[in-house]
């Protein structure tokens, strides 16, 4: 860490003299904030695409999430609407996101996991373009904007998101992205279009609007955002609360779950936090805000638009699923996006202040501490035999098979996760499993008659019905 520290500090040193007095990227493209931005975008698609389909040949893919979502489109464009059977229901009854509705027209062009791992990598890549143009348009630096973009595309929480299989909510980054660079053009048309496209990708981000607001009216340079922003942010706030959550879920859902500690409903729990705000004050919410905000060097701290990630962090913190609490998968990409832009509206604000305030000091921790996460696995000769002993099976069928072999099978009329089999065995068509995962699993069907060995291929078994 201290040589990378050294090594970024001398670099970011040596280009800010060579830069200092040039503009050369306007003089070679006068589009320069245009052109930059698509190289990013078109660098990071290819090396976040051949990430995805490195893990996905690594047996790192999962049904829960990645064949949920296959199975929701593939029975949406054979008569079922995003029906999916790992939860058996509607999977807008388990989330409202209604932008995942666009993604169907592509599904349908190559049906399959393979064009969502695509697109997920290409939603995160596509934050490039806003995001650089936003910072040129802020700093006035394209050397900044470069370094600050691909730091944003190479942080840890954000490539975690990333890695995990695919979910909608990995559009938030790029719409927010977007949503900043038409609120500093003051393009309301343009910005009230690009949030409710945002909050399309959950149900809780009206509150991220709301919160909006507070920073908004601090903004002396832009006015007549902050009323129109509350008005249209309430009003959907209120049309999920009344009208679609107890539509789609009969209540407030499985969502709700994780908060019945505070509450039976969001207005309880709601009330409950803002009366007992010590609830938030223990090591792991303090750990993990050091964690978000370590590899910004706290300039979000110096912007009210840190207010908009505040929702968000909170949910998060007094969640109790534990993965959501430790902020893995695709949880903080939202609240880590809005982090990072309040961040570029504080070094644009000491740049204001301060005219000859150096931007490459401003880099040098978010530099160094947004890099060398990339993982890249070893795909071995055994997984790449069990890929090919999944894709045995006929399409069709009834099948369980072991979470990280599901999207590797093509698409069943049923498939569920083994775990939940043991007592309908004679129900399934196949079974696909790792032995030593499920050894009950395997001695019972070893000691039957009604299914037989059809494979087998680095220690997963494939049963087949008689």
């Amino acid at each position: 860490m201290i040589i990378r520290l050294v090594v970024t500090i001398l670099l970011l040193a040596a280009a800010a003299l060579i830069l200092r007095k040039r503009t050369f990227p306007d003089i070679l493209w006068p589009k320069a904030e245009t052109w930059f931005g698509g190289f990013l975008f078109f660098l990071f698609s290819g090396l976040f695409i051949a990430l995805k389909f490195n893990r996905h040949a690594a047996l790192l893919t999962t049904g829960y999430d990645l064949s949920a979502f296959d199975y929701a489109f593939y029975n949406t464009l054979h008569g079922s609407f995003m029906y999916t059977p790992f939860f058996g229901v509607n999977y807008l009854k388990e989330h409202f996101f209604p932008l995942v509705l666009a993604v169907i027209p592509v599904y349908a062009l190559h049906p399959g996991p393979e064009i969502l791992l695509v697109l997920q990598a290409v939603m995160v890549a596509a934050c490039a373009i806003p995001l650089y143009a936003l910072s040129r348009r802020l700093t006035a630096s394209p050397f900044f904007s470069i370094l600050f973009v691909a730091a944003f595309l190479m942080n840890p929480f954000l490539l975690r998101g990333l890695e995990f299989d695919f979910h909608i909510e990995m559009a938030a980054p790029f719409l927010l992205c977007l949503l900043f660079l038409t609120y500093v053009r003051e393009q309301r048309a343009a910005f009230f279009a690009v949030l409710l496209l945002f909050f399309f990708t959950k149900e809780n981000e009206w509150i991220t609007g709301l919160f909006l607001c507070i920073a908004f009216w601090f903004d002396k340079d832009r006015k007549g955002f902050t009323l129109p922003l509350f008005l249209f942010s309430l009003g959907y706030g209120l049309c999920i609360l009344f009208v679609i959550n107890p539509h789609f879920s009969a209540g407030f859902g499985k969502y709700m779950g994780r908060y019945l500690t505070f509450g039976e409903t969001p207005f309880q729990a709601g009330f409950y936090l803002l009366t007992h705000p010590a609830v938030l004050l223990n090591g792991n919410t303090l750990q993990q805000a050091f964690k978000l905000l370590m590899p910004i060097g706290g300039l979000p701290l110096l912007s009210p638009l840190a207010m908009g990630a505040l929702p968000d962090f909170i949910m998060h913190m007094v969640s109790c699923g534990t993965q959501q609490k430790a902020l893995l998968l695709y949880y903080p990409a939202a609240l880590l996006t809005l982090l990072f832009i309040a961040g570029l509206f504080a070094v644009a604000g000491l740049k204001k202040r301060f005219a000859a305030f150096p931007l490459w000091l401003a880099l040098i921790p978010i530099v160094v501490m947004n890099s060398g996460y990339l993982r890249f696995m070893p795909v071995t000769e055994n997984d790449r035999a069990i890929v090919t002993l999944c894709r045995s099976i006929p399409d069709g069928h009834r099948t369980a098979a072991d979470n990280v072999l599901i999207p590797h099978i093509k698409h069943q009329k049923e498939i569920v996760c083994a775990y939940y089999v043991s007592d309908e065995v004679e129900r399934f068509n196949y079974l696909i499993f790792r032995e030593k995962d499920f050894p009950d699993l395997a001695a019972q069907l070893a000691a039957g008659n009604s299914h037989v060995k059809a494979g087998e291929a680095g220690g997963v078994i494939l049963y087949r019905k008689e």
